[in-house]
C-alpha cells in the first residue's frame, strides 16, 4: 500500500479533524456564554444606575454586589544607565529627580482630566 492510501493515516487524520472541530465548537460556546454574561452585567449596571463606560473591577455573578477597590500600582522601573526625560540614571540622586518629574507629570495629567 502507498502512504497516501494508508488506512491508519487516513483514520488518524479524520480523528484529528473531528477533535479540532469539537474544540472549535466548545470555544464558540464559551464565547457565546461570556457574551451573555457581559450583557447580564450591563443590564444589572443599568438597574443600579452605574455608568457603563466605567466598569467595576469585580461584579459578582449574581450581580448583588459591586465593588470598586483601588489597587496599588507598581511604580515605574528605573534601571541604572537608562535615560528618562533627558536624565541619565547613574545613582540614587538622579533616580530621585526622574521620579519627581514623572510624579509631576502624573499630577498634571490627573488635573487635566
Amino acid at each position: 500500500m502507498s502512504k497516501k492510501n494508508n488506512r491508519k493515516l487516513r483514520h488518524q487524520a479524520h480523528q484529528y479533524a473531528l477533535r479540532k472541530e469539537k474544540e472549535e465548537r466548545e470555544k464558540q460556546q464559551k464565547k457565546i456564554e461570556r457574551k451573555k454574561q457581559n450583557e447580564e452585567t450591563l443590564n444589572i449596571m443599568k438597574k443600579l444606575e452605574i455608568d457603563s463606560n466605567r466598569k467595576p473591577k469585580a461584579v459578582s455573578k449574581l450581580g448583588a454586589t459591586v465593588s470598586n477597590k483601588k489597587t496599588k500600582r507598581k511604580g515605574v522601573r528605573l534601571r541604572k544607565n537608562t535615560v528618562v526625560r533627558g536624565i541619565k540614571i547613574k545613582d540614587a540622586e538622579s533616580k530621585k529627580r526622574v521620579k519627581e518629574i514623572l510624579a509631576a507629570e502624573e499630577t498634571m495629567r490627573d488635573m487635566a482630566e
